[in-house]
């Protein structure tokens, strides 16, 4: 469609949908230079090699010190049920939302993570998950370091084991969402979605 996915129309702009449906006044983060969507806080990543897991690292200057910080990712496509079930979680530790398996509506066939939550004290853990996601994927041990990835070493996994390999286990601290909520990566993601909502 010769637009960015976060702006992909579900009829309104994706994130202008998230926005919506979060209320308040969120901060939106992005190190993208062209990100074409305002409030925006431009973030430069910390460490190019830091791959995929770097949207969580180079935020943390925007974490909250004194309280719960929520990232939500946005290139989902939440339900109002899902994003209720995020903002209504106030258990006090640290979790992560999505999808463990195929999505039952969509058929989508993977695993998905839509939003982390945590509070101060988990700080320094979260940045040593993703730290050590990065040093996995550069000694080739993962082949990706994705949220799948930090997940399962936040859970204690390392080495090979912090690969899914496939279907993606809940070692606890995971809040699954299995609805329509879905991310929109490829134009027929997009295109399966609009035919079910």
């Amino acid at each position: 469609m010769g637009i960015k996915k976060h702006l992909a129309p579900v009829p309104e702009p994706l994130i202008e949908r998230t926005l919506r449906q979060i209320g308040g006044s969120p901060l939106i983060v992005s190190d993208s230079s062209d990100f074409d969507y305002l409030p925006v806080k431009r973030v430069k990543p910390i460490n190019p090699g830091y791959g995929n897991i770097d949207k969580i690292l180079s935020a943390k200057k925007h974490w909250n010190p004194n309280g719960k910080t929520l990232l939500i990712l946005g290139d989902v496509y939440f339900t109002d049920e899902a994003i209720r079930t995020i903002l209504d979680h106030n258990e006090k530790d640290w979790f992560q939302y999505g999808r463990l398996h195929r999505n039952r509506f969509t058929e989508k066939r993977y695993n998905e993570n839509f939003a982390l939550s945590f509070y101060p004290e988990h700080h320094e853990s979260i940045i040593k998950a993703g730290k050590r996601s990065c040093e996995l994927l550069q000694s080739k041990l993962i082949p990706r370091n994705c949220m799948a990835q930090w997940y399962r070493i936040m859970c204690g996994k390392d080495g090979k084991n912090a690969h899914t390999g496939g279907r993606q286990e809940n070692l606890g601290n995971f809040v699954e969402i299995n609805d329509l909520t879905d991310d929109i990566d490829k134009p027929e993601d997009y295109e399966r979605l609009m035919t079910l909502i």
